[in-house]
């Protein structure tokens, strides 16, 4: 009985291996090297199509929908509160895209409401979702932007930013992580609804202009 115990087991686990390494990723492979190898001297860089891979930008950006990114946007370009960006919260993740809420200079002060939540102030200002009000975060307990706050003495480094989803509590952003790093991001969105391509046409603008 033991002996079959362990051969189920053992099945088991070979099938489950076999499903995760066979799953497709939400990034196909070449677009991710393409994404992670762009070249920083060239500024703005290629414009890449790029799926939404979640629904934590509802009402802005929905789950399935492809956008363009202009990579290394912000190597030649000032960030503004607004921009939508494509970055990784993560080295082993798949990059997201999410909403600048503070970008460096900014001042910053996070707020506990009890029974809700934290919200955030930008420059003495409530920071909202599409929905009304961003709350994230347990109000027990202090978010991780809290310890910026204070290490930042409430400014945003001119190395910072602060991501939100589209409505709170939020998932992969400044709400979960806390403060991020503009060294992590890889463009910006510069189309929101790019018109379909035919097939057999290159997906990145510079690609066409090494055909001509």
């Amino acid at each position: 009985m033991k002996k079959i115990f362990i051969i189920c087991a053992v099945v088991i686990v070979a099938l489950l291996g076999l499903w995760f390494f066979s799953r497709e990723p939400k990034v196909a492979a070449p677009l991710r090297k393409e994404i992670y190898n762009f070249d920083p001297a060239v500024c703005p860089g290629k414009v890449v199509s790029f799926t939404m891979a979640d629904p934590y930008m509802r009402g802005i950006i929905e789950e399935g929908q492809v956008v363009e990114v202009t990579l290394n946007w912000y190597a030649c370009h000032p960030m503004e509160t607004g921009d939508l960006v494509l970055y990784r919260f993560t080295e082993f993740g798949d990059p997201v895209i999410r909403r600048v809420v503070g970008k460096p200079g900014d001042k910053f002060a996070l707020v506990s409401q009890k029974g809700q939540g934290w919200y955030l102030k930008i420059n003495g200002k409530v920071v909202n979702g599409v929905n009304g009000g961003y709350f994230f975060g347990d109000p027990n307990y202090p978010p991780p932007l809290s310890l910026a706050e204070v290490q930042k003495k409430g400014v945003i480094a001119k190395t910072d930013l602060i991501v939100f989803s589209s409505f709170g509590p939020g998932e992969k952003d400044s709400g979960v992580f806390g403060m991020l790093s503009t060294s992590d991001m890889f463009g910006k969105v510069t189309n929101q609804h790019p018109e379909p391509k035919e097939a057999g046409k290159d997906s990145t603008k510079e690609d066409k202009k090494e055909e001509n």
